[in-house]
C-alpha cells in the first residue's frame, strides 16, 4: 500500500534528478545536494499540507541550499520563510502551478515577444516552466558566486 509519504517522496525524486544538474552536488538521487533537497522538500510538504509539494519548488529550495552552504537547518528555515512569510511565495503554487505558468509566460514575453506570440493559446508554457526555471536558477547561481 502506497502511503502519502511514499507518493510525495516519489514525486520529489522525479524532479530532483532534473534539478541544478550543472552543480556538482546535484544531478543524481544520492548526490549530497539532492539528498538534502529531498529532505527540505519533504519536510515542507508535510508542514504545509494545503500546498504540499509542487513542481518548481525544487529549484527555489536548491538555490536556498546552495546559498546556505548545504546547512539543512538554515536552508529549511529560509525556504519556509520565503514560502510562508510576508511575501507568501507559496501562493505561486496554488492551482497546480497556474501562477508559475503565468510568470513563465510573462518572462517569455519580456525576453522574446515573438516567441510569446507564437506560444499564445498553447498549453506549452507550463511545459516550458521547468527548463526556464532551470535556466534561471543556473544564472542566479552564477550571480551569487560573484
Amino acid at each position: 500500500m502506497t502511503t502519502k509519504f511514499d507518493a510525495i517522496s516519489k514525486e520529489i525524486e522525479l524532479d530532483i534528478t532534473r534539478t541544478c544538474t550543472w552543480h556538482a552536488d546535484f544531478g543524481s538521487l544520492d548526490a549530497k545536494g539532492s539528498v538534502l533537497l529531498k529532505r527540505v522538500l519533504l519536510a515542507y510538504a508535510f508542514l504545509d499540507e494545503e500546498i504540499g509539494y509542487r513542481q518548481g519548488m525544487n529549484y527555489l529550495a536548491a538555490l536556498v541550499l546552495i546559498r546556505a552552504e548545504f546547512d539543512i537547518t538554515m536552508a529549511f528555515a529560509i525556504f519556509e520563510t520565503l514560502m510562508r512569510g510576508e511575501r507568501q511565495w507559496r501562493k505561486l503554487y496554488y492551482d497546480d502551478c497556474s501562477t508559475v505558468c503565468l510568470v513563465v509566460k510573462q518572462v517569455i514575453d519580456l525576453l522574446n515577444p515573438i516567441l510569446h506570440t507564437h506560444l499564445q493559446g498553447l498549453p506549452l508554457t507550463c511545459l516550458l516552466a521547468g527548463p526556464i526555471l532551470g535556466f534561471f536558477s543556473h544564472h542566479v547561481y552564477d550571480e551569487m558566486a560573484c
